[in-house]
């Protein structure tokens, strides 16, 4: 899981380097914030489905799928000759990215106990602290290549990432090896009936009526009946156990799902090329169709044999409330970061691997913060305060960043202001995503953290849309207004190519009338930002404060968490233990 999270880290601070230079290759750099949005669309909607298996097939065959998935968009991203290419690229790596971080997040849920899972999730982060400082050297060292060391970045992390993934399934296979013997024999002999309380209800595990012995009690006749029913599956037919798994799976739900979210979303990336057509009927069809099929699948899942999202996680205030938490704040971050390294390199004169270090100094101050934030958490029991100092810090960050954004405020201001805003971003998200995780059972912890997960990034396609849209519109008329006469007919170039943009002499009328527009954007940008984490400080209020301690979910020593493929007749390779067959069905 750490070398998967190193690789990973070293792509996300090498390739931003690259990016913008790769889309001026093809003539196309306005297009980076529609590639931002693409990719938080890909974010989005591939979760609930990853959910789906790695809870059916298990957790090794879920990060092999989401290794292939990314290594294949990498690869195509490398060869990619014009711009729909390298889209449609970037958005199948991120269907693989947001696989492997979403498996990330489980295999720690899986084997942490709640008080201690957001300290430990945090430490996942660990290598961005290393990778901080490399990845940039490293993304300058490919965009000094030219060309061809833009497409050899990305053909280097397509194939890196299937060896170290390869690492992780072959350690649980392996120890699939050593218990499939134990699990066949010990598998065919079902529990008692005798010995289940069988009368309690499926939620009675989470009424909050109930004490918390009397929940915990609920929810291990629960499990248990569980096991028993899946126990009857081993003698099924062929043609049942297919009917078996697609019920599991909830195809129908996935399809509307991910068809519903791909036609609500994708106005936002058309509008951020061609900000006019808002007023094409086209892009109303898409959004209405999305937002009917999207209406369609809530109907369908209150009668599915196994929903995707159960109706009562969308009961749950904190999950409700701690989703839109991560909405807004993604939202926030991606509409001022969207284009940032742009402006350092533009504005401020900063080279791209110093514009790197500027930008992802926000990473590094999140993760460090979000180690402390899991300790914290861990001793206090409590994640609520730290989620609501989070999102305070956060703000005060975004507030500097607003008073950095100029031609001559220091350096160090424009870091110190990323800094703080990441100590503000690596609270709030441990402390919400641990509060999201603290209301659920263990059953439903996948499902609950894809839920936080998938809105959070439709947050950040909205952002980066925003992003977009004040660039596209915005940026030609403040061009238009501190350009001198003779810098107007280059207005398309600035437009579409950063290198272009750099090609004037710093000083001249012409890059001072760059310059200037340069920080006119941005400044919009961060104001809106600020004012989306308000709704974001409300949302966390709400929030339930629960004692960590006592509401401990997780797992029990010596559980195998397999997928529920396995009792369809093939074990998953999903095992965690060697001791027990008992499974959450998780």
């Amino acid at each position: 899981v750490y070398l998967i999270s190193a690789l990973i880290s070293l792509e996300g601070n090498t390739t931003p380097t690259i990016e913008p230079y790769f889309l001026s290759l093809l003539g196309e750099h306005s297009m980076l914030s529609s590639v931002v949005i693409v990719m938080s669309i890909a974010y989005a909607v591939g979760k609930p489905p990853m959910t789906k298996v790695l809870d059916v097939f298990g957790r090794a065959e879920g990060v092999c799928f989401a290794a292939a998935l990314y290594s294949l968009g990498y690869l195509i991203t490398a060869g990619a000759t014009d711009v729909k290419v390298y889209v449609f690229a970037r958005a199948l790596s991120a269907l693989g990215g947001q696989g492997i971080q979403l498996a990330q997040q489980i295999i720690v849920a899986d084997t942490t106990t709640l008080s201690n899972r957001g300290l430990i999730t945090s430490t996942v982060s660990l290598p961005w602290l290393i990778t901080t400082w490399i990845g940039p050297p490293l993304g300058a060292f490919f965009q000094r290549q030219g060309p061809a060391g833009y497409r050899a970045a990305y053909a280097v992390f397509g194939i890196l990432l299937p060896l170290v993934a390869g690492l992780l399934f072959c350690t649980l296979w392996l120890e699939w090896r050593k218990i499939r013997r134990k699990a066949l024999e010990e598998g065919r002999k079902p529990p008692d009936p005798q010995e289940l309380d069988l009368e309690r209800a499926p939620a009675a595990s989470m009424d909050p009526t109930l004490s918390t012995r009397e929940r915990r009690e609920a929810a291990a006749a629960e499990t248990a009946a569980e096991e028993m029913t899946k126990r009857k599956r081993w003698n099924m037919t062929t043609w049942s156990k297919t009917v078996e798994l697609w019920k599991d799976l909830d195809v129908l739900g996935l399809v509307a799902l991910t068809v519903g979210c791909i036609l609500f979303l994708l106005p936002f990336t058309l509008a951020t090329k061609r900000p006019e057509s808002w007023g094409d009927s086209f892009i109303w069809m898409l959004i209405l169709s999305g937002a009917a099929i999207l209406v369609f699948f809530g109907y369908y899942e209150r009668h599915a044999a196994v929903p995707l999202i159960p109706p009562r996680l969308l009961k749950n205030r904190t999950i409700l409330s701690g989703s839109a938490i991560g909405f807004f704040h993604f939202c926030s971050q991606f509409c001022y970061e969207s284009f940032f390294t742009s402006f350092l390199q533009v504005a401020r004169g900063h080279s791209p691997q110093d514009a790197s270090y500027i930008s992802q100094s926000y990473i590094f101050s999140a993760c460090v913060s979000a180690i402390v934030a899991g300790y914290l958490a861990k001793v206090t029991k409590r994640y609520k305060w730290v989620g609501i100092a989070g999102v305070l810090v956060h703000i005060v960050g975004v507030w500097l960043m607003m008073r950095s954004r100029d031609l001559d405020a220091p350096t160090w201001e424009l870091a110190l202001s990323q800094v703080i805003g990441g100590v503000g971003g690596g609270f709030t998200t441990i402390a919400v995503q641990t509060g999201c995780q603290s209301v659920v059972g263990h059953q439903d912890v996948a499902i609950a953290t894809a839920i936080f997960l998938t809105i959070t990034q439709v947050g950040g396609a909205v952002g980066g849309s925003i992003a977009g849209a004040v660039w596209s519109t915005y940026l030609p008329r403040r061009l238009h207004r501190h350009l001198p006469a003779d810098g107007i007919p280059h207005i398309s170039q600035i437009l579409a190519s950063l290198p272009y943009a750099l090609s004037f002499p710093p000083g001249s009328p012409i890059r001072l009338g760059i310059d200037k527009a340069y920080v006119d954007v941005q400044r919009v940008l961060n104001g809106l930002a600020m004012g989306m984490l308000l709704p974001g400080l409300v949302a966390m209020c709400s929030m339930k404060n629960v004692n960590l301690a006592a509401e401990d979910h997780g797992v029990g020593e010596g559980v195998v968490v397999l997928g529920r493929a396995s009792f369809l007749g093939a074990f998953p390779l999903g095992v965690r233990s060697l001791d027990q067959l008992q499974s959450t069905g998780c």
